[in-house]
């Protein structure tokens, strides 16, 4: 009986020992993260590879609040580089992860059910502007029209999903950055009560992702190409950018 007792308590839900990261690590089932400050560098502004890696089938890493950190706090924006996280599988739940200092914070393509929960990718990589308080340089402008073939990864952002239909993006949060949350191909998913603000690109961009919800997000000082008085430009930043046959988002 005390055996079985024993047993019982070892496989109860949320018992899971916590587990310390390694650079390069793969996490393959439900875990729970030793909470502390992981200084991780990764090179590939491209999404092939990350600091740690997930892949798995209906599981939950909680990161229980660990931050990854990819460069320096000292680091200039535009020399910040590589990717912190990318998610493979299907129906995985990522919790309570900070990124920092990174081109892009996490990464996930044909991650059906994908959660994203209270994490915050903020003050990531974001290019050194050319224009001045006098006068605009039009190499600042951005584009954002074209992504057949992936071509918003190299921009960087806090998140990046591809082909996730069925997503859900909890509070989270990403300022401090050049783009905010990325979706391409994601149908049937639900953004709420995130914040994507005070960046120099766009908050939320959507390509070819219809029938999202889009709730209770504060969206706000996305803001590029503006001299007060001088010009006031745009340079394609936004709040929220829809492109290329994205349909029925829901955004009260």
């Amino acid at each position: 009986m005390i055996y079985l007792a024993a047993l019982c308590m070892s496989l109860a839900p949320g018992s899971e020992q916590a587990i310390e990261l390694r650079p390069g690590m793969v996490i393959r089932g439900s875990a729970r993260v030793v909470a502390k400050v992981y200084e991780f560098a990764n090179a590939a502004d491209d999404a092939q590879s990350s600091a740690i890696r997930i892949q798995g089938d209906g599981i939950v890493v909680d990161f229980g609040g660990a931050t990854l950190r990819g460069t320096g706090e000292d680091v200039d924006p535009d020399r910040r580089k590589g990717t912190a996280l990318i998610v493979e599988g299907s129906n995985v739940t990522v919790k309570n992860l900070k990124a920092r200092g990174y081109r892009i914070g996490l990464f996930a393509r044909g991650v059906r059910g994908l959660k994203v929960l209270d994490c915050d990718f903020s003050y990531g990589y974001k290019p050194r502007l050319l224009s001045t308080l006098d006068r605009e340089d039009g190499a600042d402008w951005m584009s954002y029209h074209h992504n057949e073939k992936g071509e918003w990864i190299a921009k960087g952002c806090g998140a990046y999903l591809e082909d996730c239909d069925g997503f859900e993006v909890r509070n989270l949060r990403v300022i401090g950055s050049l783009n905010g949350l990325m979706l391409t191909r994601c149908d049937q998913g639900l953004v709420w009560n995130s914040n994507f603000s005070f960046l120099s690109g766009v908050g939320l961009a959507m390509y070819r992702s219809s029938a999202n919800r889009i709730l209770h997000n504060r969206i706000d000082w996305c803001v590029r190409g503006y001299s007060h008085g001088v010009y006031n430009r745009g340079q394609d930043s936004a709040g929220i950018r829809s492109l290329t046959r994205t349909c029925s988002p829901t955004t009260p």
